[in-house]
């Protein structure tokens, strides 16, 4: 069958983004799901409608509820027990009858076949991996196609990923500090501080080996794009595999997806994923993801939740990742400032590169010093009002007892007037980074107490408009700052 007897393949803003979801939704068995992306489609339902019953008269779609049965032989391949389903294949066990070998075998299935989209990216996992040789890679074997059929063969990993771990315990209701990731070694401490347990020593291994992995795939102009528990295998000796390059990205072509379009596992997602102005897709997008995985590993779930894929993304966006140490209280100060600096926001405050990462991981392991540094509070308090200003202030405000200082002080005794309550908490925040945080690295040695002086009072002005007798102090006791060159601030 040629391209020509498919269905017209939509343009960029088409249909086909559409009918990708709901057939991959098909692939898992999910009628809800089906019916739901129906329903949300609104009046592209009907057109979705055509375009399924158009597959199934080309005898690609045998009924409403699934795909066609897939075949027991594909060339000298004979197919055998379902090993996984996503939305770019389902992957078989399967036995190759030329060499007597065992592999697994991903079949893109003929009702995805039509979509230009889903022929990508399936030719995209082949050629990432292809370039890869690395032993906790999952390597390509051997690449086919049987009638409209497509597939590849790979190593058979017999063991479990850990998103499978993460589930079994989560399931029983372990305790992340009692997860038991290694076998006998849960009562040896790792780590110069904290209680970091042997037993999450062996998950930080399988850390490591994905980072390591990672690492070579980046020096070979692959970004993997979606590292997530699920697509990090373990074997049953106890090494890690990375597999699933589908949404890769190659250093020599144009990306993928679209300006504006998130591929990938939401909660996985990082920030430059989903809003492209904060930078570039490259090799500190997948060391984000890495760091989600080492999150849930520590703490049995992923660091941003929500009840949709735009709160999870939201949060990412917006939010700081709880602490790893509240949930676990074997996990190290150093374990977790290596996650967390893994997890920054901005991909320039990240490890450069995974190897950095695996670095100090095994630091972590060996007890040595780590090269990263814990977030300040007063860093943390500064992000969280350039992210999120009124919401900052409102969290924020309490910690001014803390705060030495003028400023300080007369943000306290706005507090403690009723009618300007709401306005000093929204100012607090900004005062609080003022005493706090002058970014030195940014403006210059001279500049930032001056600059942030500015930003106070345009923030006043702004926010406290509504009250003249607040804003009028506020603005005169600022006024009497930017005149003295910010020395209070300084010395507070």
């Amino acid at each position: 069958m040629t391209n020509e007897t498919l269905p017209d393949e939509a343009g960029p803003d088409g249909i086909e983004p559409l009918l990708d979801e709901v057939l991959e939704a098909r692939m898992r068995g999910d009628d809800r799901a089906v019916e739901g992306l129906l329903d949300a489609a609104g009046a592209a339902r009907a057109e979705l409608e055509h375009r399924m019953e158009e597959l199934q008269a080309l005898g690609l779609l045998e009924s409403a509820s699934g795909g066609p049965d897939t075949p027991m032989r594909l060339g000298r391949y004979r197919i055998g027990r379902t090993l996984g389903a996503g939305g770019m294949g389902v992957v078989h066990a399967a036995v190759d009858e030329e060499v007597g070998r065992e592999v697994a075998i991903k079949i893109l299935p003929p009702e995805r076949a039509f979509s230009e989209t889903a022929r990508e990216r399936f030719r995209r996992e082949i050629a990432a991996v292809g370039r890869l040789n690395h032993p906790s890679v999952v390597p390509i074997y051997d690449v086919g196609a049987a009638g409209s059929i497509r597939y590849f063969t790979m190593e058979l990993v017999e063991g479990e990923s850990l998103q499978d771990r993460i589930d079994r315990f989560a399931s029983r209701g372990t305790e992340p500090a009692d997860a038991p990731w290694g076998v006998g070694e849960a009562d040896a401490p790792i780590g110069r501080s904290g209680t970091t347990s042997g037993a999450l020593a062996q998950a930080l291994r399988w850390i490591i080996e994905t980072a390591e992995a990672l690492h070579h795939a980046h020096e070979a102009g692959v970004v993997h794009r979606d590292v997530k528990p699920s697509n990090i295998l373990v074997y049953p000796e106890g090494r890690a595999k990375l597999c699933d390059f589908g949404l890769a990205q190659l250093a020599e072509e144009s990306r993928l997806t679209r300006t504006g379009d998130v591929s990938g596992t939401p909660y996985a997602l990082a920030p430059e994923q989903i809003d492209p102005s904060l930078g570039a897709v490259d090799r500190r997008t997948d060391v984000y993801a890495l760091g989600t995985v080492l999150y849930e590993l520590m703490t049995l779930r992923p660091p941003f939740r929500g009840r949709t894929a735009a709160e999870v993304m939201r949060r990412i966006e917006q939010e700081d990742a709880p602490s790893v140490r509240r949930a676990n209280h074997r996990v190290s100060v150093d374990l977790e400032t290596v996650c967390l600096k893994a997890l920054e926001k901005d991909p320039r405050r990240r490890y450069a590169s995974a190897a950095a990462f695996a670095a100090d991981l095994w630091n972590v392991v060996a007890g040595r010093a780590i090269q990263a540094r814990p977030v300040s509070v007063p860093k943390r308090a500064w992000a969280q009002v350039r992210r999120r200003p009124v919401v900052a202030a409102l969290a924020s405000a309490a910690r001014l007892i803390a705060v030495a200082g003028p400023l300080a002080w007369f943000a306290m005794e706005l507090r403690a007037e009723r009618s300007a309550r709401r306005g000093a908490l929204r100012t607090a925040a900004v005062l609080e980074a003022i005493i706090f945080d002058a970014d030195v690295e940014e403006l210059g040695p001279e500049a930032p107490v001056r600059v942030l002086l500015d930003v106070a009072v345009e923030a006043v002005r702004r926010e406290l408009s509504d009250q003249p007798v607040v804003q009028g102090r506020l603005l005169q006791k600022l006024g009497a700052y930017c005149k003295s060159g910010g020395e209070g601030a300084k010395g507070g």
